[in-house]
């Protein structure tokens, strides 16, 4: 479990569920298959089949902090499902977050809004993706491996030459005046403390890309 360890102070912001949900792993041909664990199987729980490919363990994951109350039901990555008159409407966000439980619930939380998320893992990607597809706004983690969203945020503006001019909403977890400055020194507009409220995405994304968020408030999830 050791390499799992990197993920803990990210999963320990999460809120926690009185019923916690568990992620079987079933000895059997399909997933879910009667007879395959030890111990009875409770309605919610998640279940899987070994092998287990990873596309396959990534949706349990997200079936497992769905039912388990930690994260809004969000939709496999790489389904091509059609998306809400809403959801286009509201626009397109790309999340540079190199953390794969914060993607997967800022991902829900910003499906909840009407808008519709892409994902980078790392600044080269998010600006690889900027160069090719168009964005409303982009939520940029500041802390990532390789090139960081401080240094990422450059780049992209020094691109931008005088052209448009793409929000950037920085992500830190640190909520102070020099995590602000740092944040804006970089060229970022904004920032969001880590964890932040579904609440406090709305506000920042209404008053950055003008479209008013369709969840209702009072929301808590975090990420």
């Amino acid at each position: 479990m050791k390499r799992l360890t990197k993920f803990g102070p990210d999963l320990r912001n999460l809120p926690v569920p009185e019923d916690p949900r568990v992620v079987r792993l079933v000895l059997s041909r399909q997933a879910g298959a009667p007879g395959g664990g030890r111990g009875p199987r409770r309605e919610r729980d998640v279940w899987l089949a070994k092998p287990v490919a990873l596309k396959a363990l990534r949706q349990a994951v997200v079936d497992a902090l769905v039912k388990g109350g930690m994260a809004p039901a969000v939709q496999p990555a790489g389904t091509t499902a059609r998306r809400t008159d809403t959801a286009r409407a509201q626009g397109r966000i790309l999340v540079v977050e190199d953390n794969p439980v914060n993607q997967l619930v800022a991902e829900g939380m910003l499906g909840k809004l009407g808008y519709q998320a892409s994902m980078a893992a790392d600044g080269r990607s998010a600006i690889a993706k900027l160069s090719t597809e168009n964005f409303d706004l982009v939520l940029m983690d500041c802390q990532m491996p390789g090139m960081d969203g401080f240094e990422a945020t450059r780049c992209i503006r020094t691109a931008e030459n005088g052209g448009r001019h793409i929000p950037i909403i920085g992500l830190t977890a640190h909520a102070s005046a020099e995590a602000r400055d740092a944040c804006l020194r970089a060229g970022m507009d904004d920032f969001l403390s880590k964890p932040y409220s579904l609440d406090e995405l709305r506000g920042v994304l209404t008053r950055w890309t003008g479209a008013p968020s369709g969840a209702p408030s009072g929301t808590t999830e975090a990420v």
